[in-house]
């Protein structure tokens, strides 16, 4: 992940976790619901 945000330089990196909650992990890294990802209804 860290390589990746080296190497590529994104604004932001998106991580799809099982949870229901986003929150940040890191500076530039966010863990997001998988919900979100698919569109799903929570």
């Amino acid at each position: 992940m860290r390589m990746a945000l080296t190497d590529l330089k994104p604004d932001e990196l998106h991580i799809a976790y099982p949870g229901k909650q986003r929150y940040p992990l890191a500076d530039k890294v966010k863990m997001v619901p998988l919900a979100e990802f698919v569109g799903a209804k929570t």
